[in-house]
């Protein structure tokens, strides 16, 4: 089954799937068993989101843009849920962009890094949506094969995450291998100092009484 025909299935839950995303919680809302998938039923209803909306502060449009980015390179799963919750709930869908701009940064970040530290974190970010995306089914509905399904997915999050460690830890030991060889090269100059001292010493009065235009006393 393509991520296409996965989310058409779920398409009566799309608004209750964004919010567990995005807020963590399915709490207060209806869900019907049509398109129009949630409505408000507590909390002051759609006077309350209202207000809300003009009290929320205006998302930052170059964040919403990187966040996009990643979700049309790396998640395509979520563009479809992100258009809904952007035509159908404004306010979720801002909340999903500011959620999501930590997975981004966190790709630019590693981008910086190279290109192994970037693989390594897609696949953790990749992973990561696919679990939160289970975790959402399972919140609506108790399916053995989504219990499966997330027991895979769970395991593949934690091998990206082993294999970020193993790669943080490598890149980790190279800095200390570094870090250890310009310790010993100033280790060496220092006791190059110290042996020579006296010697250094006259040296360096004999080329100062040069500067000063006068000779050494015997």
């Amino acid at each position: 089954m393509t991520a296409e025909s996965k989310l058409i299935s779920w398409r009566p839950w799309w608004g209750v799937i964004g919010l567990i995303l995005f807020c963590g919680s399915a709490a207060g809302f209806d869900v019907q068993g049509n398109d129009a998938a949630v409505r408000l039923t507590s909390n002051g209803g759609t006077a309350a989101s209202d207000e809300a909306g003009k009290n929320r502060p205006q998302l930052d449009r170059e964040l919403e843009k990187n966040v996009l980015q990643m979700v049309d390179s790396h998640l395509p799963e979520l563009k479809v849920l992100l258009d809904r919750l952007r035509s159908k709930d404004p306010g979720q869908y801002e909340a999903a962009i500011r959620n999501l701009a930590n997975s981004s940064r966190r790709l630019q970040a590693a981008k910086k890094r190279g290109e192994e530290a970037f693989e390594l974190e897609v696949e953790v970010v990749k992973a990561r949506s696919a679990v939160n995306l289970l975790v959402a089914k399972l919140k609506l509905r108790d399916r053995a094969a989504d219990r499966k399904a997330l027991r895979e997915a769970t395991e593949h999050l934690e091998r990206a995450e082993l294999a970020r460690s193993r790669y943080e830890y490598s890149v980790w030991q190279q800095r200390l291998e570094k870090m250890r060889q310009q310790v010993n090269t100033v280790q060496e100059r220092l006791q190059t100092k110290e042996r020579r001292f006296d010697e250094n010493l006259q040296q360096s009065y004999e080329n100062y009484l040069r500067k000063a235009g006068r000779k050494q006393l015997r």
